[in-house]
Formats: C-alpha cells, structure tokens, sequence
C-alpha cells in the first residue's frame, strides 16, 4: 500500500491518533512495509501511543507493546 493509502484507511476508519497527523515509511519487516506515525511539523510525541502501521496482506495493523518491540527489533537488525 502507498502512503496516501495507509493514511485514507487511517482517516476512514478513525484510526489516526489526535497527536499525529501523517505517516513516514521507516522499512521492511518480515516482507511487510512499516509505517511511523509522525507530524506534518515534525514533531513527535512519545506519549505511548501506538507509533508503528505494519502493512500484513494488503491490510494495515497497528502495533503496539511486544509486537512493536519485535518489528523495532527486526527493522533495526536491517539498518
């Protein structure tokens, strides 16, 4: 999925946390691409919330707690 994509599911589905308002592509994992929720300004806000969009299947996941620390891990393995 492009990004215009992820972030038109994110918006229909009321999915896009009140913080964040765009996404970054941030790499690969497992096959599947993996987005990061971000600002428009550039400003992200670690509050714990769910930071990662995993595109599994055509479909996008939201991660968070042990899953998102096993795609960090995946992605960092990669860079």
């Amino acid at each position: 999925m492009t990004k215009e994509e992820v972030l038109s599911w994110l918006r229909e589905n009321n999915r896009l946390p009140g913080y964040f308002d765009d996404i970054e592509f941030v790499g690969i994992a497992d096959k599947n691409d993996v987005y990061a929720f971000t600002t428009k300004s550039g400003v992200v806000h670690d509050i714990g919330l769910p930071r990662l969009i995993v595109i599994e299947d055509n479909r996008p996941k939201i991660v968070s707690g042990l899953e998102f620390s096993k795609i960090i891990g995946k992605l960092s393995k990669k860079n």
